[in-house]
C-alpha cells in the first residue's frame, strides 16, 4: 500500500512540476477522498441486497419456450428459375421481418408491440443439414406455442406471397417484352424484304457468277483492243519518220527550184512584208487582250460601285482606263483605208500559199492523207479501249458491292432470325409461369408443430437481483461520487499544490496536543524533518538571500500562522542569520481570542510595550518594543494589548521601522492577521519581499481560501510557498 502511495505521489507531482495539463483537483486526493467514504457504499448495499433479493422473488417472471421445426425441401429448379432462386440463409431471414411478425401477433390476438414480439422469436438452422428450428420465449405456456405455430404459419404466408408475386412480375415483364419482340420483328421483316427488293436479291452466288464471267470476256476483248491500238500507234510512228524526210526533201527542192523563179530583192521584200504582218497581228490582238481586261474590270468596278465597297474616285479611274483602252483598239476610218491600200500591195509581193508541186510533195501529201486515217483509227481503238475499261470497271464494281450486299443481307436475315427465336423462347416462358401461378408450394415442410409446454424453462430472478444491485451500486459510488466533488475543502498538500500557484512545501498531520507542533521538547522528530525540508525549499525561493522580508498569513484566524512563524523563526536561527518577529494583530480579538500568542514566548514584565505602542507614542524606541523568545536568540515584537491601533494604513512609522530592522537581522518574518478580518495583511505586504501562505484542512473550502489568496496576489507580493496543517492520516502522504 505505502509503494502504491509513493508512486501516485510521484505521477502527481511530476503532472504539476512537469509542465503538464494542471487539474483544479488533486485527483490522488480524491481518490483517497473516495476511498475514506467507502463506509456508505458498504451501508448501502447490504439492505440493498436483501431488498433486490425478496423484490425478485416477488416479481419474477416465469419464461416458457416452444419450438416449431421446419424442413427446408425446394422443388426441383426450372433452367429458367435457377438465377434468381433464394438460398435458405436468404428465406429465414424473412421470419423476423416485420410483416411476418404482425401477421403472427394478429392471428393470435396478442396486444403488444412488436419488437417485443421480435425479440421473443429466433431461428436456428442446424449445422451440417436443412432442419430450421423457430423458437419462441414467453410468459404464458399457451401463448409461447401459438406463438410458435403462428410464426411460421405467417412465415409460409409470406413465402406464398412473395413467390406469387414474382410470379405475376415476371409474367407481366415477358409479357411486355413479348409485345416489344413482335413490334421489332414486324420491322426488321420488313426491312429485310425492302433492301431484297432495292439490291434485286434472287441468288447472290448465281449473280457473282455471271459477273465473273462477265469479267473474263471483257478481259479478253480489252487485252485484244490495247494490242491493235499499240499496233496503230507504231504505224503512225513510222509514217511521221517518212514524213519528216519528205518534207526536208520537198522544202530542198522547193528552195532550188524558188532560186530559179525569183530574185534576191523580192525575196527580201516579201520577208519585210511578212515580219510586218506579224507585227501587225500581234499589236491587235494585244489590244484585244487589253480591251478584254478593262472590259472585266469595268464590269466588277460597276458591281463594287452599286455595293459602296468602292469609292467614286476609284470608279471614275476604271472608266477612263476602259475608254482609253477601246480608243486604242478600235480603228479610225482612215486606218481602216490604208489596210486595205497595203493589202492590195501586198497581193504582187507576199507569196499567198501557193507553190510549186514537186513528186516529193505529191507523195507527202498522200502520206498525210494516211497519218490522217490513221489518226482516226486510233481515236476509234481508243474509245473502245475506254468503254472495254468501263464496262470492266463496272463489272468489278458490282463484284465487289456483292459481298457487303451479302454481308448487311444475312445480317439482317441474322437478326430476323434472332428475334424469332426470342419470341418462341419468351412465348414458352410465359405459358410455363401461367401453368406455376396457380402453385402455392413453397421449400419447407413442417417437421413438428409447437405443444403447450408443461413446466417454465427459465425466470428473470438473477436478472432482477443482479440489474438492482448494480443500480444500488451505481446510485452509491454516484452518492460518493458527489459528495467528494461537492466536498471543497483542502485535504492535503496535494489538493493545496492544485489550488494554488505557490507551491506546497509541506503538510503536518492532525495533533491531538496541540503543543507538540511548537518547537521543544514535545516536537515529534518527523515535523521536525518537515520543517527543516520546508526551509531548504524556502530559502531557494525566496527573492533576496539577505535582509528577506517574509510576511506569514492565512485565509481565517485559527489555521496555525503563529505556530508555522515560530517554527519557520527556529530553522532559520542560526550563528550566521537572526531572526526578528514581529506580531502584527493590531486589531482585538475579543469575541475569538487567540489560542496562542507570541507573548506567551517571552519573559514576563508588568508592562510589555508593543508595535502598537511604538506605533501611536513617540515615547518608546525599538529597543524597548524588542523583547527575547525563552531558550533562543530569536527576537520578536508584540502586538499591543493595551493599545491596538485603530488606524494602521495612517501608521507612518511602521515603514521607517522595518527599514531599521533590516539592518539588523537577516530576516523579518511578519506574523500578519488573517485575510478575511481586514485589509491589515494587504497594506502589510507592501513593507515585505515575499509571503507565506498557511492554510488548514476543513477550515474553509476551496473557493473562500482562492479568494483570500488573490488578494495577496492583488498586493504584488511573491507568494514563495504554502503548508497545510491538520491534515488527516489518509492523506499524510499525499
Amino acid at each position: 500500500m505505502d509503494d502504491q502511495i509513493d508512486d501516485l505521489e510521484e505521477e502527481s507531482e511530476g503532472t504539476q512540476e512537469g509542465g503538464g495539463i494542471s487539474l483544479p483537483f488533486d485527483p490522488i486526493t480524491m481518490i483517497f477522498g473516495l476511498w475514506s467514504r467507502r463506509n456508505i457504499v458498504i451501508f448501502v448495499m447490504i439492505p440493498l441486497c436483501i431488498f433486490a433479493a425478496v423484490f425478485a422473488k416477488a416479481v419474477r417472471t416465469r419464461i416458457y419456450r416452444a419450438n416449431v421445426m421446419l424442413l427446408f425441401d425446394p422443388p426441383p429448379v426450372e433452367k429458367e428459375d435457377a438465377e434468381s432462386q433464394l438460398s435458405v440463409y436468404t428465406l429465414i431471414d424473412l421470419i423476423k421481418t416485420p410483416e411476418v411478425i404482425d401477421i403472427a401477433r394478429t392471428k393470435i390476438d396478442l396486444p403488444v408491440r412488436i419488437k417485443t414480439v421480435a425479440s421473443a422469436i429466433d431461428f436456428e438452422l442446424r449445422k451440417k443439414t436443412t432442419l430450421l428450428e423457430i423458437r419462441t420465449e414467453w410468459d404464458d405456456a399457451q401463448i409461447v406455442s401459438d406463438l410458435a405455430n403462428s410464426t411460421y404459419e405467417a412465415f409460409f404466408e409470406k413465402l406464398a406471397e412473395m413467390q406469387s408475386e414474382k410470379r405475376t412480375k415476371d409474367l407481366d415483364d415477358l409479357t411486355a417484352r413479348l409485345k416489344e419482340v413482335k413490334s421489332e420483328l414486324t420491322i426488321r421483316d420488313r426491312e429485310l424484304k425492302d433492301f431484297t427488293l432495292e439490291n434485286q436479291i434472287v441468288d447472290l452466288d448465281k449473280e457473282a457468277l455471271a459477273y465473273l464471267q462477265q469479267l473474263v470476256t471483257l478481259d479478253t476483248d480489252y487485252d485484244r483492243e490495247i494490242s491493235h491500238l499499240k499496233s496503230v500507234r507504231k504505224q503512225q510512228d513510222t509514217l511521221k519518220k517518212i514524213i519528216e524526210e519528205l518534207k526536208a526533201k520537198a522544202a530542198k527542192e522547193a528552195e532550188e527550184m524558188a532560186q530559179k523563179s525569183a530574185s534576191v530583192t523580192i525575196a527580201n521584200v516579201k520577208v519585210q512584208r511578212l515580219r510586218e504582218r506579224i507585227s501587225e497581228v500581234q499589236t491587235d490582238r494585244a489590244r484585244e487582250a487589253n480591251m478584254a481586261v478593262r472590259q472585266q474590270e469595268l464590269d466588277r468596278g460597276t458591281t463594287l460601285r452599286k455595293l459602296d465597297a468602292i469609292s467614286q474616285s476609284e470608279y471614275d479611274q476604271i472608266v477612263a482606263e476602259y475608254k482609253a483602252a477601246k480608243a486604242m483598239s478600235t480603228d479610225t476610218e482612215e486606218i481602216l483605208k490604208w489596210k486595205a491600200e497595203i493589202k492590195e500591195l501586198d497581193k504582187s509581193i507576199v507569196p499567198t500559199g501557193g507553190g510549186i508541186s514537186t513528186e516529193s510533195m505529191v507523195l507527202m501529201q498522200t502520206l498525210i492523207a494516211k497519218t490522217i486515217d490513221l489518226q482516226l483509227e486510233t481515236t476509234a481503238s481508243a474509245e473502245r479501249v475506254k468503254a472495254l475499261d468501263d464496262a470492266r470497271d463496272r463489272a468489278q464494281d458490282r463484284l465487289n458491292v456483292i459481298p457487303q450486299v451479302k454481308q448487311a443481307y444475312a445480317e439482317r436475315l441474322r437478326r430476323v432470325e434472332a428475334l424469332a427465336n426470342d419470341r418462341k423462347a419468351l412465348q414458352a416462358t410465359i405459358a410455363l409461369l401461367t401453368r406455376k401461378l396457380g402453385s402455392s408450394k413453397i421449400p419447407f415442410r413442417v417437421i413438428s408443430r409447437a405443444k403447450p409446454p408443461l413446466f417454465h424453462s427459465s425466470s428473470n430472478t438473477k436478472l432482477i437481483f443482479i440489474a438492482l444491485v448494480m443500480l444500488g451500486g451505481m446510485a452509491s459510488v454516484g452518492l460518493v461520487v458527489f459528495l467528494e466533488i461537492l466536498d471543497f475543502n483542502i485535504k492535503s498538500k496535494g489538493s493545496l499544490n492544485a489550488a494554488f500557484s505557490a507551491p506546497a512545501l509541506a503538510s503536518f498531520p492532525c495533533r491531538k496536543n496541540p503543543r507538540t507542533l511548537l518547537p521543544g521538547a514535545l516536537q515529534l522528530e518527523e515535523d521536525v524533518e518537515r520543517y527543516r525540508r520546508l526551509i531548504l525549499e524556502l530559502k531557494r525561493s525566496l527573492p533576496q538571500k539577505d535582509n528577506a522580508t517574509l510576511i506569514i498569513t492565512g485565509s481565517t484566524t485559527e489555521v496555525g500562522v503563529t505556530t508555522a512563524t515560530l517554527n519557520i523563526a527556529e530553522r532559520l536561527q542560526d550563528p550566521e542569520n537572526t531572526v526578528l518577529i514581529i506580531d502584527a494583530h493590531t486589531q482585538p480579538q475579543i469575541s475569538k481570542p487567540r489560542r496562542i500568542t507570541l507573548s506567551e514566548f517571552t519573559a514576563p514584565t508588568a508592562v510589555t510595550p508593543g508595535l502598537g505602542d511604538y506605533l501611536a507614542s513617540d515615547k518608546y524606541t525599538t529597543e524597548d518594543i524588542l523583547h527575547t523568545i525563552e531558550g533562543t536568540e530569536i527576537q520578536t515584537i508584540l502586538c499591543s494589548q493595551n493599545t491596538p491601533i485603530e488606524e494602521l494604513l495612517n501608521a507612518t512609522k511602521l515603514h521607517g521601522l522595518i527599514e531599521q530592522m533590516k539592518t539588523r537581522f537577516t530576516y523579518i518574518l511578519i506574523d500578519a492577521p488573517a485575510l478575511d478580518v481586514g485589509i491589515e495583511t494587504e497594506h502589510l505586504a507592501q513593507y515585505a519581499d515575499a509571503a507565506f501562505y498557511v492554510a488548514k484542512t476543513r477550515k474553509k473550502n476551496i473557493i473562500a481560501e482562492k479568494m483570500a489568496y488573490k488578494k495577496l496576489e492583488k498586493a504584488n507580493i511573491p507568494v514563495v510557498g504554502s503548508l497545510v496543517v491538520d491534515v488527516k492520516k489518509l492523506y499524510e502522504r499525499i
